[in-house]
């Protein structure tokens, strides 16, 4: 069965209900786990977690930022974590209601 992890910002707030009726949405379809993380917390340790999921969603795209991080990368390339393989599995979300355009 192939398997989804879904990174949301805090429990219990918006991405969290969200993430939690995808779960159930999802069941039997997909093993999908979701996984607490704001941007200034993401981890190496993290990725070890979700690494080998088939979908990696983060819902707060802001954490997608540290991936960026040459650090980072380089802390991840230590810990056999391929930035690569993590490209062709992340997706995220754009939620026009945080960026709101007013001329």
């Amino acid at each position: 069965m192939k398997s989804i992890a879904l990174i949301v910002d805090i429990k219990g707030w918006a991405f969290d209900i969200a993430a939690n009726i995808i779960k159930q949405e999802l069941k039997g379809l997909f093993e999908v786990e979701i996984f607490y993380s704001r941007a200034e917390e993401f981890s190496v340790e993290l990725m070890n977690k979700i690494k080998d999921y088939d979908i990696i969603h983060f819902f707060w795209r802001k954490t997608l930022l540290k991936i960026g991080d040459e650090k980072f990368q380089k802390e991840l390339e230590k810990n056999n974590i391929s930035i690569d393989e993590l490209k062709k599995k992340t997706s995220t979300g754009v939620y026009y209601h945080l960026f709101i355009y007013e001329p």
